[in-house]
């Protein structure tokens, strides 16, 4: 099976699995997380683990609290 597979095949199942990888930190992004940043470390460095993975997307989730001024 992995043996039929394109080039453009291949690229398109990296992005699909990066896609995937990184949900946590696009989360937090476009929630307009105050720990994007950190949660986005996270995700790089221990996302590949699941529960690594699993902790980011947690945190991204939390509720954004902002200032009302």
């Amino acid at each position: 099976m992995w043996r039929d597979l394109t080039p453009l095949g291949a690229l398109v199942l990296v992005g699909i699995g990066a896609l995937v990888l990184f949900t946590p930190s696009l989360v937090a992004y476009h929630r307009g997380h105050p720990n994007a940043m950190a949660i986005f470390a996270l995700n790089l460095l221990l996302g590949l683990t699941g529960i690594g993975w699993a902790i980011a997307l947690v945190w991204a989730l939390t509720a954004v609290r902002r200032n009302e001024s």
